[in-house]
């Protein structure tokens, strides 16, 4: 979090006296307003991208301290569905496949992941160690939890401990649980969407099939798209990947595209702090909003 206030407070407050004035003013409202502030703010939100303002908060984490600790809590996620499932381990695989980890980083995620499942893994004590080595941006956040919602319905089922330690998890990084739980219905409406995705490819040969989300595809002309009616439920989901309703506007759906597309963009990613074997994941995730945004088009009639 950025503070400027006791700068510009200052600075006013010595312009009136001399120019000279103005400059210590700024200097003054910095070190005895703002830095405080923001200091305090880093220390209560250490995981925040706004935590990093300057050199005495640390800098983000990197890509292998966040490889291994997404998949440390991908493990701790799934254990909580009281034993580990081949469900919960192809999940995994299939993100580590996405990401096309080398032999050496696939090694590692392998290990976190084996690490998070044990009954001795400390949360507390792996949060404090991160902490220590650097920050989160906000998009590292969202990336990290979206992984653990992943792993978590990896059976297509939440058991109540997983959504225990999804909450505990939000809780942690400073995430409002109503956010959180938006993360895990968009997640179910992704899932469900997919479904509809590859049946459609299956009867007319619109889309390939692969991905860590189980529904990446390619598409041709949405001219051709959906020549089946979408059901009531197939357009939920897409309202919901969206975060619409059946009573948005034309351009309240075409802005929560273009919202979403450029939230999940890849050089925007990347400037956040995102690895770039992570930012694979995303693409297919960029897909789907444009396959939803595609659908609603097509059942509201619109251009």
């Amino acid at each position: 979090m950025k503070s400027y206030k006791g700068r510009v407070i200052g600075a006013l407050i010595g312009l009136f006296l001399s120019p000279i004035g103005a400059l210590i003013g700024f200097a003054i409202g910095y070190y005895f307003y703002d830095k405080p502030k923001m200091l305090t703010y880093a220390r209560q939100h250490p995981f925040s991208a706004g935590a990093s303002f300057d050199s005495e908060v640390k800098k983000l984490i990197s890509a292998q301290d966040f490889l291994s600790f997404t998949f440390k809590l991908a493990g701790f996620v799934a254990r909580g569905a009281g034993t580990i499932t081949t469900s919960h381990i192809k999940k995994a695989e299939q993100i580590m496949a996405t990401m096309e980890l080398n032999d050496d980083a696939r090694a590692l995620a392998i290990e976190s992941f084996n690490k998070g499942k044990n009954a001795s893994f400390n949360l507390n004590a792996e949060v404090d160690a991160l902490k220590s080595r650097g920050s989160l941006s906000v998009e590292m956040i969202t990336f990290l939890l979206e992984i653990q919602v992943q792993i978590a319905l990896a059976d297509g089922v939440i058991e109540s401990e997983e959504h225990q330690r999804l909450m505990m998890l939000a809780a942690i990084f400073n995430i409002d649980s109503a956010e959180m739980e938006r993360l895990i219905r968009i997640r179910l409406a992704e899932i469900k969407f997919a479904e509809f995705v590859r049946g459609f490819a299956s009867r007319e040969g619109g889309y390939s099939s692969s991905g860590s989300y189980d529904n990446s595809y390619s598409s041709g002309s949405s001219d051709n798209h959906y020549q089946r009616k979408a059901s009531d439920s197939e357009l939920q989901q897409a309202y919901e990947i969206l975060g619409v309703t059946k009573d948005s506007s034309f351009d309240e759906v075409k802005k929560a595209h273009k919202r979403l597309m450029f939230k999940y963009h890849p050089d925007r990613l990347a400037s956040q702090g995102l690895p770039p074997e992570m930012l694979k994941l995303y693409t297919q995730k960029a897909k789907d909003i444009q396959a939803a945004f595609d659908l609603i088009k097509k059942s509201k009639g619109w251009q």
